[in-house]
């Protein structure tokens, strides 16, 4: 940490002030925001610029990561006038990125509508941006925009369920050459829905959830299986049935037997609920 060189970066580039507090950045922070300074100054063979995804276990400070990832873009002189969107999918979260952007002495913009968002993007001027990602498709409602400056820089929240519909599609439809750069602590591999088709490739240093409890960052995760045993009031349900499905026909009584008498229904009932809550 003390090498000339890195210590002059950790305090200039990896140094942010959070409110009244001084934050300099945990070793996987440093490693994985160079990783990624590198990653992104290559092209791809069609000329943008190389994106991927950032894997780094919940709790390891990614709001601050994403902060000096886009001021170590913005001062980086291999990149000429950067223009940073920061996406997610919940209002909570885009609040929580904007205050921590303030906080740290960057002054974001956040997109209150769609048509909004459209006028900051055509506008074409350095600086970061916050959004839903819903935005983006009521912003082409209003009027067709394309912007396709490989300078800008996409990185995108853990919204794995809105990364792979058409909210992601309008997004990438107006910014087809930006740089997208995906943060996750839960990267999905699945066929359909895969984060590294459609980010790019993992940028080194991962940070998984043992290194994390190791560094005494977060406590273990454990998973406990508990079987509770549960008796069945026979006459209080079959009371119960004739009571609720008087003037049906037998066929259809016959109908909501079948449906209702499956494992899956029995275990979604309040009271099954409620006796395996008590239980723990």
């Amino acid at each position: 940490m003390c090498r000339p060189d890195r210590l002059i970066d950790l305090s200039d580039r990896f140094t942010v002030f959070d409110g009244p507090d001084k934050k300099i950045a945990r070793y996987h922070q440093y490693f994985v925001v160079k990783s990624t300074l590198e990653r992104v100054k290559q092209y791809a063979a069609d000329g943008r610029r190389e994106g991927g995804i950032i894997w780094q276990t919940q709790g390891s400070g990614k709001s601050l990561k994403m902060v000096m990832l886009a001021r170590n873009l913005v001062l980086d002189p291999a990149i000429q006038n950067p223009r940073i969107i920061l996406v997610t999918d919940r209002d909570d979260l885009d609040k929580q990125l904007k205050n921590t952007f303030l906080a740290c002495g960057l002054e974001p913009q956040r997109a209150t509508t769609g048509r909004h968002l459209r006028e900051l993007i055509a506008a074409k001027k350095s600086g970061i941006i916050t959004t839903l990602i819903h935005k983006f498709d009521k912003a082409l409602n209003g009027k067709n925009l394309v912007d396709d400056s490989p300078d800008i820089f996409v990185l995108v929240d853990e919204s794995h369920p809105t990364n792979f519909g058409s909210f992601a599609a309008r997004m990438r439809q107006m910014l087809p050459n930006a740089c997208y750069i995906g943060f996750t602590g839960t990267p999905l591999t699945k066929k359909d829905k895969n984060n590294f088709a459609r980010f790019g490739q993992l940028i080194e240093p991962h940070y998984s959830i043992k290194q994390a409890v190791e560094d005494e960052v977060v406590v273990p995760l454990l998973y406990e299986g508990r079987h509770v045993e549960l008796l069945q009031n026979q006459s209080a349900i079959d009371l119960w049935f004739e009571r609720h499905t008087q003037g049906l026909s037998d066929q259809q009584r016959a109908d909501l037997k079948r449906k209702y008498a499956r494992a899956e229904m029995l275990n979604k009932s309040e009271q099954v609920i409620y006796e395996r809550a008590l239980a723990r």
